[in-house]
């Protein structure tokens, strides 16, 4: 078990590497009028860090009709534990919603199978928490 969890522990540290380089090129290429390249699977995510300031992240995500299911493998996920207002940047549109941490087990398992239909059980594993954004909904134009 202690094998799993440094070989686990290692991959993660790889990839927090990768993605500290690649963040901004992500989020430059998620903000051009090519981000269709990524858009059906990536998009950004903005929330209010402890001092107030927003933080932009790149995220997976998959949209399930209002609600967008994202996957959260660092530690960012604590900053929308509670309810928390976000900005998402997906598919070329700036949208707002209430972002939460999913607490149920068996909801956050069932969550990961569809987000990553292919990898969930590596997501299941490391501990990753999937977080549920409650997109709001556009005010009808007045008539």
């Amino acid at each position: 078990m202690r094998t799993v969890l440094r070989w686990v522990g290692g991959i993660l540290a790889a990839t927090a590497l990768l993605l500290v380089a690649a963040n901004p090129l992500v989020t430059a290429l998620l903000r051009s009028r090519f981000h269709g390249v990524m858009s059906d699977s990536v998009l950004l995510l903005s929330f209010p860090e402890g001092s107030g300031a927003l933080r932009t992240i790149p995220v997976n995500y998959r949209r399930e009709g209002d609600q967008l299911l994202i996957g959260a493998d660092f530690d960012w996920w604590r900053h929308v534990a509670a309810p928390t207002a976000v900005r998402v940047y997906v598919a070329g549109e700036e949208l707002t919603g209430q972002a939460q941490v999913v607490a149920d087990e068996a909801e956050r398992s069932a969550g990961f199978k569809r987000l990553r239909p292919t990898t969930y059980p590596r997501a299941l594993a490391s501990g990753a928490h999937l977080v549920r954004v409650a997109l709001d909904t556009p005010a009808a134009a007045p008539d």
